[in-house]
């Protein structure tokens, strides 16, 4: 084989191998055979403990882009679901390489039916041509690790108080703790609610509320109702209370039965230093202690003069409740105090609850009920029953307060069925929780196998459930997911509400959604003032699947309308101080207070006036707490008017802020006194001499006083202070009348005094617009030189006279004239 030979086959050989790798790396593609796009998300708290019913707590989430592709021109959305509720600001990409991050900031709310635990938050990398929420999906991981725990550690009414110690026994601060209290036959209170700042965690408080006897009580143990609010949630507490006694060891010893322990509740007041206390009792015929015997027998330290304390007695009954007899032994700073009483022992037999039935029709995308059927087959009542099942999203669920035996009742489970379960069976645990007399939790649990049929639903609508306004433009923002279970096209929704108006259209047109996939859209609605106390919005959708078939549904929202007036009654707008000068750039402070009950944040202020100059006019508020006042300065100049008056100049003030889907605005027109300020000159003084020699020289002085400011004054009086040497003729003290701005007036006096250059303090008084009294000095200068003649009355000099005299240059040129003549002669 020649050279030219080996040349061209090597050449085809190579020709052949690239054509081939190229249509292979081209089916590899084709046949989808690279990996798919990933993403993944973590998610970070920037405080390091989060608490059920805190608000607005800032978060971090950060998104990577796990490959193979670089993607663009993408935006990162995170959706945050329950317990959470708040904004995150989404973020568009226009280039991501794998393992590139990018970062999403908000902040959000933490419901206070929350638990300690990890919550997912949904994130969405959506592609150009895909709505918000959709394209690529994620979760970001983030846990909930605080709690707030309060509790009443004691409580004792002396001298007409009742003192109450709480004690928080949460891993986070409490934040503002509402106390309510409820008159009984025993007290009534003065006040009837009290608000504490803050308690610590695992500190204590005590708080003294007045109260009221209807008749002297008598020392003992009593229950009062009181109700507190912490954390945005609600909880309502039975508070035992001890009125003591100045003689005599008040108590209360009481006990529950449950297992084999008694549990012992000992509450007590001394009127003297307690260490310990021995409880000495002898049991019943059916109840024995642990070793079998009849006897009560313990000792429980103290460490105070009041208190709770809580201990457990081993016993094996199941007999009714007692009244037993006890001895009690109190070692006291007196010495050993011996009282007799009886330990109230509630010893119950058990309740025992069984699942007779679980019933339930499941639906993909859709919100479905499941109904247990329970019944209580023990010999004691169950108390407080509740259900929960471990595989299904859990929307509410109700409960039974109370079952006796022999008793059946249904709970109810309100699930979500996600779309990619349609078609499939979940097996999930059905667990029944309940409480027994002596205060223990009972569980009972069966499995049970559920169905997802495919949806009936073709379009859900969901909106966050806010109250509307009435008077205001209000914004809802509507959720419509796909439950078709294939890509609708053409879906036009129509937006009617039953009472006022949608701004913009009210027809809303979406090309094209997939299947199980959601499309928010914030709709107007203007909600007249006249609206009534609830207001419905019909959505009447139609749409086209892939078939070409027609489909529609209609579906109803209902909403709660509130108030504007009685919202805006809950703010109070001031402005301090009440008055500024004209022409100066001025600090005022406007004060917004706050009496509504919930948190305000990302309001904002504007502040103008038609008449002047105002800066910053837009003024951002984080947040209001409840019952707050936030100040905020603003710089305010007014232009002074011509005639110098003072005036009441406007001010108007504009508070917004979001609330329940709405944006709220509050207008208030304030008034701030504006006041001129003067400014007084002293201008065209002059001098002439009346008469004097060279010993003494009699002078009349005059001058102008003018007002340059902004502002007019009143009662001026010119006092001029002579210096040794001259004194004054007449008049020694001046009053004009009174000045306003751009005014001037001559003033003149008569001085006499020896020849010289004279300084003549003036001091000037007057009253300005706010009727204060201010004084001014000024200094006047006055050459007295002696006149040339008997009649002099100028003062002006020889010279200068010579020098001004308008014959001077005809003077100059006829001396030059005789001079060259003269030299013309002597030549000769």
């Amino acid at each position: 084989m020649t050279t030219e030979h080996r040349k061209s086959l090597s050449l085809f050989l190579f020709s052949f191998l690239v054509v081939g790798t190229l249509l292979t790396s081209s089916i590899f593609i084709a046949s989808g055979l690279k990996p798919p796009q990933g993403f993944s998300a973590t998610a970070q708290w920037q405080n390091s403990i989060v608490a059920p019913g805190m608000t607005e707590q800032p978060i971090q989430i950060t998104v990577t882009n796990e490959g193979p592709e670089v993607i663009g021109n993408v935006t990162v959305y995170a959706e945050p679901s329950y317990p959470f509720c708040g904004y995150i600001n989404p973020v568009f990409v226009p280039s991501w390489q794998p393992g590139q991050s990018i970062t999403l900031t908000g902040y959000l709310n933490i419901s206070p039916s929350a638990h300690i635990g990890d919550y997912g938050i949904q994130v969405y990398v959506s592609p150009p041509g895909y709505a918000p929420y959709e394209g690529y999906e994620t979760t970001a991981e983030v846990d909930i690790n605080g709690y707030v725990n309060i509790s009443v550690q004691s409580a004792v009414i002396t001298d007409n108080h009742l003192s109450i110690t709480l004690i928080n026994t949460g891993n986070v601060e409490s934040g503002p703790v509402y106390l309510y209290f409820y008159n009984t036959s025993l007290v009534k209170f003065i006040e009837s609610d009290d608000i504490l700042p803050s308690i610590g965690s695992g500190q204590s408080t005590q708080v003294s509320i007045p109260i009221e006897f209807d008749a002297p009580p008598q020392p003992g143990i009593y229950t009062i109702p009181m109700k507190l609010e912490y954390m945005r949630g609600v909880y309502q507490v039975n508070v035992p209370v001890v009125i003591p006694s100045n003689n005599s060891i008040v108590f209360s010893l009481t006990g529950s039965w449950a297992g084999k322990y008694a549990s012992m509740t000992l509450i007590y007041s001394s009127p003297y230093n307690v260490s310990a206390v021995r409880i000495i009792g002898h049991l019943p015929l059916g109840i024995t202690n642990f070793t079998g015997g009849s006897e009560i027998y313990v000792t429980v330290p103290l460490s105070s003069m009041t208190g709770v304390v809580k201990f457990n007695v081993y016993l094996d009954s199941n007999s009714s409740p007692y009244l037993i007899p006890v001895k009690l032994e109190w070692f006291t700073s007196k010495g050993v105090v011996v009282q007799k009483g009886q330990l109230s022992l509630y010893i119950y037999n058990q309740p025992d609850v069984e699942v007779v039935s679980v019933q339930g029709i499941l639906y993909a995308g859709s919100e479905d009920n499941i109904t247990i059927t329970v019944k209580n087959v023990g010999s004691a009542p169950a108390y407080n029953l509740s259900a929960s099942e471990n595989e299904l999203p859990i929307v509410s669920s109700s409960s039974l307060p109370y079952l006796a035996p022999g008793q059946e009742g249904n709970i109810t489970i309100l699930t979500y069925a996600p779309f990619s379960e349609a078609g499939k069976t979940v097996t999930t645990n059905i667990s029944i929780s309940y409480v027994t007399l002596q205060g223990s939790v009972n569980v009972t649990s069966v499995p049970e196998t559920f169905t997802v049929y495919q949806p009936t639903v073709p379009i859900v609508v969901s909106d966050p459930g806010l109250d509307l306004v009435a008077g205001i433009d209000n914004t809802i923002n509507l959720t419509f997911t796909n439950n078709v279970g294939v890509t609708i096209y053409d879906l036009i929704i129509n937006v009617t509400p039953s009472q006022g108006s949608v701004l913009g259209s009210s027809q809303i047109y979406v090309n094209s959604l997939p299947p199980g996939k959601s499309l928010s859209v914030p709709v107007v609605i203007s909600v007249p003032s006249s609206a009534s106390n609830t207001l419905s919005v019909t959505l009447s959708m139609s749409y086209l699947t892939p078939s070409g078939e027609k489909g529609s549904y209609s579906t109803t929202l209902n909403y709660k309308v509130e108030s504007l007036s009685d919202i805006s009654q809950d703010f109070q707008i001031g402005i301090s101080p009440s008055f500024i000068e004209y022409g100066n750039l001025s600090s005022v402070q406007i004060t917004i207070s706050s009496f509504f009950n919930s948190p305000i944040v990302d309001a904002e202020l504007e502040v103008s006036s038609p008449n002047g100059y105002i800066s910053p006019s837009i003024i951002p508020i984080l947040s209001i707490t409840p019952f707050g006042t936030v100040t905020k300065d603003v710089s305010v100049e007014f232009t002074p008017p011509s005639n110098g008056s003072s005036l009441l100049e406007p001010i108007k003030v504009t508070f917004r802020f979001y609330y329940d889907g709405a944006f709220l605005n509050f207008t208030q027109d304030l008034k701030i006194l504006a006041i001129g300020k003067p400014v007084l000159l002293i201008s065209g003084v002059s001098y002439a001499v009346v008469q004097g020699n060279t010993s003494e020289v009699t002078s009349s002085v005059s001058f102008e006083v003018g007002n340059s400011g902004s502002a007019t004054v009143s009662s001026v009086t010119i006092v001029p202070l002579p210096p040794a040497g001259i004194s004054l003729v007449e008049p020694s003290v001046l009053g004009i009348s009174d000045l306003e701005p751009s005014e001037s007036q001559a003033v003149s006096l008569t001085v006499v005094g020896k020849p010289g250059n004279y300084t003549i303090p003036l001091h000037i008084i007057y009253t300005t617009p706010l009727g204060q009294q201010e004084t001014e000095t000024y200094d006047v200068h006055v050459d007295l030189a002696p006149p040339s003649s008997a009649t002099a009355t100028s003062t002006t000099s020889p010279i200068l006279a010579i020098v001004q005299n308008p014959l001077l240059p005809i003077v100059i040129v006829l001396i030059i004239i005789i001079v060259i003549l003269a030299r013309r002669v002597e030549k000769k």
